[in-house]
């Protein structure tokens, strides 16, 4: 094993996480953790106030210490600390919001999604023998809006990354399959359904050979639908099954509970294999015997399937599409090895549905991988000079281009006139879904107030013209440098980058002075709150 450069290629699952890199050869793999898995569980352990554990031996202690142990972080990404809605007993029942407090220290969602990537972080290096590793490509449900994607982009800087880009999980997927599996000149369907959420992107693989343009042309998904929902099925029949045979509530164990969960997430694995499976579910010191065939799998999870299955139909509408003009269905995420999907989605596509043209539980990190490669190749760094000539080679500048979209429309509230005649408040959109990414787009706006010294503006994302009916991400004066009279002309400039987060500067017309303007994302960590963050993490022994 070379000491070249490493750059880590990371899916930061909601149920499990994976790492990877490119070797000497070109060749993207898998780095297995400190107990030789490909696949780590996301799931943090608060053992002591300082010593935290992650992955298969914190959902262990699930069972025995609930109320210490963080599961699907994911889905509270781009939340302040205390808007956190945990989970209780019930599937699909939340808590009122509830921080993550553990020995007197609340923790923030990215500060809890840390701690995984340190241990990721961490195990990379024994596994690359205490080689110092700090570049890493995440990846993103392509549905996340811009907060959780910095979220996750912040999560990474206090684990100790140097975070080159965030990327969409299917664009990741789409990677790995453009560089080793493509032949070029295909319209792709990714339908990725991993343990927490489920992204569908449609997307153009077009040229052969040594040189392949990935064109993203549409995503949808809901970052709140995954195996995890197939899993709390199986929960809540087994709660159904064993109050017909005890008086107690199966409910209110916590620790028999946390058994459940993972009882029914191995039998779900189990149906992927056999017709039919079966656990002993034990609480309050009682045991029922609970069976499940494939036939009633389905039936529970039946209006899971529907859901999926119209996202898929509506996707496909919205784009013009028919599935005879779909040349390759992409299966990414481990809940598409449930036999179920790939019945659906023969019956909807009439199309022979491969599983074997990417590991579903890797393609996403490989990707990851590829794409870190790609952004360090392409940016001349001195870093370039510890990738083999092969590497260089494989993914220079001609390699691959990737263009990936915008998921939701960002804009700013401005008066409007309407064709009444009359002025209202409505959303002036800057970036329509859609959009290329990275871009760069001027907008010129008006003080409306005389001898003004700052103006109010606020960041929108969602598609409504109506303010209320979008999700605020910022809201702040710009300062301005004189007193301005009414209708003196400001320009902002609002920039997205390749990882989909936002950028703004602001400039003066009249005079062509700039105008300070620092994002403080309402849902996300201020700069400091980061820089606290990184010193906790940094603190605790993770392991």
């Amino acid at each position: 094993m070379s000491n070249q450069n490493i750059i880590l290629g990371i899916d930061l699952g909601t149920t499990y996480s994976a790492m990877a890199y490119v070797d000497e050869h070109g060749d993207a793999k898998i780095i297995p953790n400190s107990d030789n898995e490909r696949i780590t569980p996301s799931v943090v352990f608060f053992e002591t106030s300082d010593n935290i554990i992650v992955g298969k031996n914190a959902k262990d202690e699930a069972e025995m210490s609930p109320e210490s142990v963080v599961s699907f972080v994911k889905r509270e990404m781009g939340k302040k600390k205390d808007q956190v809605r945990i989970e209780e007993i019930s599937p699909g029942i939340f808590s009122d919001p509830k921080p993550y407090t553990f020995f007197g220290t609340t923790y923030a969602p990215e500060t809890i999604s840390s701690l995984i990537l340190k241990k990721l972080k961490s195990d990379a290096e024994k596994y690359f023998n205490g080689q110092e590793i700090k570049d890493a490509v995440i990846t993103v449900p392509a549905y996340f809006n811009e907060s959780e994607k910095k979220a996750t982009k912040d999560a990474g800087t206090q684990a100790g990354l140097n975070v080159l880009q965030i990327i969409n999980e299917p664009t990741a997927a789409a990677i790995a399959y453009g560089l080793e599996g493509s032949q070029g000149n295909e319209k792709v369907f990714v339908f990725d359904l991993g343990g927490g959420t489920f992204d569908i992107t449609i997307l153009d693989i077009k040229g052969s050979g040594d040189s392949r343009i990935i064109d993203v042309i549409d995503s949808d998904g809901d970052h709140k639908l995954g195996g995890k929902d197939w899993d709390d099925a199986i929960i809540n029949y087994a709660c159904e099954q064993y109050s017909l045979e005890s008086s107690e509530n199966p409910r209110e164990d916590l620790e028999g509970f946390a058994d459940l969960r993972n009882r029914a997430e191995n039998l779900k694995k189990q149906l992927s294999e056999k017709t039919s499976s079966r656990f002993n579910m034990s609480c309050h010191g009682d045991k029922v015997r609970i069976e499940i065939d494939r036939e009633q799998f389905k039936e529970l999870t039946q209006d899971l399937m529907t859901e999926v299955e119209t996202m898929c139909e509506i996707l496909l509408k919205r784009n013009k599409l028919t599935w005879d003009q779909i040349d390759t269905i992409l299966l990414v995420g481990g809940s598409t090895r449930m036999p179920m999907i790939k019945e659906m989605l023969t019956s909807l596509t009439g199309k022979d549905i491969r599983d074997d043209l990417v590991q579903p539980d890797e393609c996403v990190a490989l990707g990851a991988a590829m794409r870190g490669v790609m952004i360090k190749v392409s940016s001349g760094s001195p870093d370039v000079a510890a990738l083999s000539e092969q590497v260089v080679e494989k993914y220079g500048s001609n390699s691959l281009a990737v263009n990936d979209i915008l998921s939701k429309s960002i804009g700013t509230s401005a008066y409007t006139r309407l064709e009444d005649g009359s002025e209202a408040i409505r959303v002036s959109k800057i970036f329509e879904r859609r959009m290329p990414l990275p871009n760069t787009k001027s907008k010129q706006f008006y003080t409306r107030g005389e001898s003004s010294t700052g103006v109010p503006i606020d960041v929108l994302e969602g598609e409504s013209d109506l303010p209320e009916n979008c999700r605020l991400l910022t809201e702040k004066t710009l300062e301005f440098n004189r007193p301005m009279p009414k209708g003196s002309p400001i320009e902002i400039t609002f920039s997205m980058d390749h990882s989909g987060l936002l950028h703004i500067t602001a400039r003066d017309l009249t005079d062509g002075a700039e105008i300070k303007f620092e994002i403080e994302r309402k849902d996300n960590l201020s700069a400091l709150e980061i820089a606290e963050g990184t010193a906790l993490v940094g603190s605790l022994n993770v392991e």
